[in-house]
């Protein structure tokens, strides 16, 4: 293995999930494995994610010792944690963080292969964003493989574009673009939860995940592992979902703590007046228009606009003909659970009608 993968995907639909089973596959085979996750504060701390990098295995990583006194004395200056250290020698000058990190990856890679994962990368910080082309070519010929995961949004850094503007033009790698899950991965997947199923069964519980996972990964696993387990309890109850049932019926479990908890975050994290719009679009029937928020919410028609268009670009909502729905019914179905209150809903829709 070697060179520098990109890893792109929407939230949820896999690429943290596919990154730790290659985290894991490289460990079953013996490779030095480092990883690190960013989050929003870390783009303001200088070399944050190869501080990650280190604290996150490279820095116990076998062979790194070999590495010269130089890079090893830089990289312990920002990692003063850092098991394997060295003086910097006297009249051997200094040597700056990019060097250093490529120095001791060069140096693991002689002991065993290397693997380092830099997931979140949308939240990098931009001195260790602007070190990993030159270390991509720096360990080129080496066994070292660079996995930089990413959110794809409108909001990317412009380095992002750089180093993937660069890969197969200097930079030996590959892009893989994280997709949804297609009915055959879905049919497959329903036949792993639900193995005493039959085809017609199958049928129906697929075009029901369909429908409301929008075959997001993350929830479409959640609402099969969902009724595997409440069937689980009963294992002579019909199969869900019911004949003429397919679009009503009731999941009959509960989604896991974690996949709600992973759609509540996101919902947090969307700016003002995106949670507020996407609060109100929840409240309101299955469709709804831009005038319909707009008097649900008190916003101005521009303000509301906006935040449909944000929302649309991060896959909240979808919009056609008829206007606009969530892109994932069973998002929709959470924030009712957990994020809007029985009086913001009741307020919402009482205010959506057109004044007489």
């Amino acid at each position: 293995m070697a060179g520098l993968v990109l890893l792109e995907g929407e939230p949820g639909e896999g690429k943290t999930r596919l990154l730790e089973e290659l985290l894991d596959r490289a460990r079953l085979e013996d490779a030095t494995v480092a990883s690190s996750r960013s989050v929003p504060s870390d783009a303001r701390v200088p070399w944050a994610g190869l501080v990650g990098l280190l604290s996150g295995g490279l820095g116990v990583a076998p062979g790194i010792a070999g590495a010269s006194a130089a890079a090893l004395a830089a990289l312990s200056a920002l990692a003063p944690d850092l098991e394997t250290k060295a003086p910097s020698p006297a009249g051997a000058g200094t040597i700056e963080p990019p060097q250093a990190l490529a120095a001791a990856v060069r140096s693991a890679a002689e002991e065993q292969p290397v693997l380092l994962a830099l997931d979140d990368a949308q939240d990098l910080d931009a001195e260790t964003a602007a070190a990993l082309p030159q270390l991509a070519r720096d360990v080129a010929g080496k066994r070292a493989l660079i996995v930089v995961s990413m959110t794809s949004g409108e909001r990317r850094p412009a380095w992002l574009e750089e180093l993937r503007a660069q890969i197969g033009r200097g930079v030996l790698g590959d892009v893989i673009r994280v997709g949804r899950l297609d009915r055959p991965a879905l049919e497959a997947l329903a036949r792993w939860w639900l193995p005493r199923y039959e085809p017609a069964d199958i049928v129906r519980v697929v075009r029901r995940v369909e429908r409301d996972s929008a075959g997001v990964a993350l929830l479409a696993a959640a609402m099969l592992e969902a009724v595997s387990l409440g069937f689980r309890l009963s294992p002579d109850a019909p199969a869900w979902p019911g004949e003429r049932h397919t679009l009503v019926d009731t999941l009959p479990g509960d989604l896991p703590p974690a996949v709600v908890g992973a759609v509540c975050l996101r919902y947090r994290q969307l700016a003002e007046p995106s949670q507020t719009v996407l609060a109100a679009a929840a409240s309101l029937a299955e469709r709804f228009t831009a005038a319909e928020l707009a008097r649900a919410t008190g916003l101005a028609p521009g303000e509301v606009e906006g935040a449909l268009d944000r929302l649309e670009w991060d896959r909240w909502v979808a919009v056609d003909a008829r206007g606009y729905a969530f892109t994932a019914p069973i998002e929709r179905a959470i924030l009712l659970q957990e994020m809007v209150t029985p009086g913001q809903v009741r307020r919402y829709r009482e205010r959506r009608a057109p004044p007489k």
